[in-house]
């Protein structure tokens, strides 16, 4: 793959490259779709999750220590692949959580390390198991009760109420119908056929959160619920 960089009037020379995709193209995301295409075909005991440059592992079994294991594994024969075609795991960035009945209780005591086969002296830190974790812009916390990822969204909602209150005054109705579109309504949308089954408890809380945005924002008296 040859490629030139544009910047500010000015052009480089053609460069080849040989391992990778160059950023920012249009076609960069093809191109990496491409080159990590067969990482998955090297798994066998695992489910491998990618959308763009964010890979999830997952694994399952009855027993902790044995989907631990498992996991491992796995994970060295990705690092392995990754090694092999040149590319690097930001360590600070991988996360790893435990998904279990919040009603039982799970000692995490088994060491998971990110490290290859080549490991002469391996010096890995262990990873640090988390209680949540975001992927694709939801939070998925160890007891699937969305606890976290509704939170942050009732947050969301009162900082865009608390927005259009204090500007509303500057606004037409119509501009603060696309303000409430862009920044609540996507919000509110965005995974709720993933979390749109959690309990009353949040129910409740987002339509009254709701009720009040409109009264505030628009004069309205909403009686209709969310999901």
């Amino acid at each position: 793959l040859i490629i030139i960089i544009i910047a500010a009037g000015a052009r480089s020379p053609r460069t080849t490259l040989r391992a990778g995709v160059p950023q920012g193209p249009i076609l960069s995301p093809l191109l990496f779709n491409l080159f990590v295409n067969d990482i998955s075909t090297f798994l066998s005991q695992a489910k491998l999750y990618q959308y763009a440059d964010d890979t999830v592992i997952v694994t399952r079994h009855i027993n902790f220590e044995d989907a631990a294991r498992s996991l491992q594994c796995a994970a060295t024969v990705v690092m392995n692949w990754f090694q092999r075609n040149l590319l690097d795991v930001n360590v600070n960035k991988t996360k790893l959580i435990c998904f279990h009945n919040p009603l039982k209780y799970v000692c995490l005591d088994f060491p998971f390390l990110l490290h290859n086969s080549n490991c002469v002296s391996c010096k890995c830190v262990p990873l640090v198991y988390v209680e949540s974790v975001k992927y694709l812009g939801i939070l998925f916390d160890c007891g699937l009760t969305w606890n976290a990822q509704l939170t942050s969204l009732c947050k969301k909602l009162r900082s865009t109420c608390c927005l259009l209150y204090n500007t509303k005054s500057l606004m037409p109705l119509s501009v603060r119908r696309l303000v409430t579109h862009a920044l609540a309504y996507s919000v509110l949308q965005y995974g709720v056929t993933v979390f749109g089954n959690c309990s009353g408890f949040w129910h409740e809380k987002i339509d009254c959160i709701l009720k009040k945005y409109f009264e505030k924002c628009f004069l309205w008296h909403a009686t209709s619920r969310w999901y």
